[in-house]
């Protein structure tokens, strides 16, 4: 197999995010092997794939987070009842301290599924706090690439995949972690670029 530096310490935050794409690639691998009638390349170490997937589906909203969404919302909101009308939760979001374009404000009212002309709290609360998520997802997986990518390369390859790998207890063959890469490198030079991972990572 591929050999690299000595194991690292990998956060906990990055970890999951570095799982999450092992699982990812791993079921892509598992599915394509499944085409060609052969078994299975990859059998992981650490119990069911969807039991990790699940460990990874931990929502980034805190609960402060949570608090002010609804202090913001009451704000303007005060006595009213029934929900509150466009302009008004706009208000809501630059309480928030967020500045929406006016085509990212259209798709997020569209989301929020106003019904004549107002929208609920849980419907305005849950479209904001998958932006949030979102948001918050995409430094995870920043942060995700850069424990792969240590040389400050903007691409990763078999070694480092390798390295983190085991790092995170997975302990892979060199046909397995070349099958791993192959399923993600969209430009066929056996790397992994930030926008490869990401774009895979968002897509997970």
């Amino acid at each position: 197999a591929p050999r690299g530096r000595p194991d690292v310490t990998v956060p906990h935050e990055v970890s999951r995010w570095g799982r999450a794409w092992a699982i990812k690639a791993q079921k892509l691998v598992r599915r394509r092997a499944a085409r060609r009638g052969q078994p299975p390349a990859l059998q992981g170490r650490r119990g069911p794939p969807d039991t990790l997937a699940m460990k990874t589906a931990v929502s980034l909203v805190t609960p402060e987070r949570q608090a002010e969404l609804h202090e913001a919302w009451n704000l303007i909101a005060e006595q009213k009842k029934g929900g509150l009308r466009k302009k008004e939760v706009y208000k809501v979001l630059r309480a928030l301290g967020m500045a929406p374009t006016e085509y990212e404000w259209r798709q997020l009212w569209q989301r929020m599924e106003p019904v004549h002309g107002k929208v609920e709290f849980h419907g305005f609360s849950h479209v904001i706090e998958e932006q949030i998520e979102a948001s918050l997802n995409v430094d995870r997986i920043q942060e995700a690439f850069e424990l792969f990518d240590q040389d400050r390369k903007q691409y990763f390859d078999a070694t480092d995949l390798d390295r983190v790998m085991r790092s995170l207890n997975e302990h892979l063959t060199e046909e397995q972690i070349k099958d791993m890469i192959l399923e993600v490198d969209c430009q066929g030079d056996c790397r992994i670029n930030r926008d490869e991972f990401l774009d895979m990572m968002c897509n997970f």
